[in-house]
C-alpha cells in the first residue's frame, strides 16, 4: 500500500509528495510554490514510478521543458523496471 504522503529533499528544499484521487487527466502535479507534488492513488507499477520521476524532475529541474521531463521519465521508469527496481508494497513493476 501505497502511503498517503511522504516528504524529501528535492533541489536543497524540503518537498511534500502526496497521493491523493486527482481529476481530469493528469497522473501527478508539480506545485513549485508549496514545494508539493501530488500523484494520483489510481497509479500502480510503472505508470506510478514513471509519475513520481516526472514531478521530481519538474521540481528538481524546473526549466526543463514538459517534452525533456515526459522522454527522461519514461527512459528513467524503464530502466529501473529493467533492473528489477520496485515500489514498495507493488508487485513487480516489470
Amino acid at each position: 500500500m501505497k502511503p498517503r504522503e511522504l516528504s524529501g529533499e528535492i533541489a536543497g528544499q524540503e518537498w511534500l509528495i502526496r497521493f491523493a484521487r486527482l481529476r481530469g487527466k493528469a497522473a501527478g502535479w508539480c506545485e513549485y510554490d508549496k514545494h508539493k507534488i501530488l500523484v494520483d492513488t489510481k497509479l500502480s507499477g510503472v505508470p506510478l514510478l514513471e509519475t513520481i520521476v516526472h514531478e521530481v524532475l519538474h521540481a528538481e529541474f524546473p526549466w526543463l521543458t514538459e517534452a525533456s521531463v515526459t522522454e527522461s521519465a519514461a527512459d528513467i521508469a524503464k530502466i529501473l523496471a529493467a533492473v528489477g527496481y520496485s515500489l514498495e508494497g507493488e508487485e513487480d513493476v516489470a
